[in-house]
């Protein structure tokens, strides 16, 4: 697909494929740009899915959390010489640590020199504009919280307020092509990791 449409077609935008987790590195490495998302404490529902009753969400923070949370997992999702972009993450309501959603990962995003970092979703109404309440489980535009620390967390990874860190760490993937030789190493995280990390496909 990505050869019919650079070669065919000549189209000269960047080709981004599906989000990490949904294809592995060694193919969306083939793309211009690598895409990934996340969500700490998504909602799980007992029954059918998107049940808008019989729902839960774990009401803990991620800061603090051992393992670093969803970040240092997002990080691993990179590959080496490619834009890296976040385009779905949140903290779904109501947990209550939401505040620390977009700070966190605008922080995180800037020492991991990330090139784009999108939270979901503003808003899935077309209308109401004024619902003076949490909407949804991802919705921010009514969030208090999420919508008071935006400008912040914007301009904290936009401004450079948090510099990258100076060195690499990469984990080895697979490729495709070969067919013997082929091992995973993947390091192992500290809650803040040390120095950037990534995979080389």
């Amino acid at each position: 697909m990505a050869r019919f449409l650079k070669d065919e077609l000549k189209v000269h935008s960047l080709l981004i494929g599906t989000q990490m987790g949904w294809s592995p590195a060694p193919i969306q490495a083939e793309l211009d740009v690598i895409d990934s998302h996340s969500y700490w404490q998504h909602p799980r529902f007992a029954g059918r899915s998107w049940d808008p009753v019989n729902w839960t969400v774990q009401n803990i923070p991620m800061a603090g959390a051992p393992d670093g949370g969803t970040l240092p997992r997002l990080a691993l999702t990179r590959v080496a010489g490619k834009p890296f972009l976040c385009t779905e993450y949140n903290h779904p309501a109501p947990n209550t640590y939401a505040s620390e959603t977009l700070p966190i990962l605008a922080a995180f995003a800037a020492l991991q020199d990330w090139d784009g970092i999108f939270a979901f979703a503003y808003s899935h109404r077309r209308d109401d504009w004024d619902a003076r309440k949490i909407t949804s489980f991802f919705d921010i535009d009514q969030h208090p919280t999420k919508m008071a620390t935006l400008p912040a967390a914007a301009a904290l990874f936009l401004r450079g307020d948090v510099r990258p860190l100076p060195d690499e760490r990469l984990a080895l993937c697979c490729h495709p092509r070969r067919s013997t030789g082929c091992a995973r190493l993947v390091p192992t995280l500290a809650p803040m990791p040390s120095a950037s990390i990534g995979s080389r496909p």
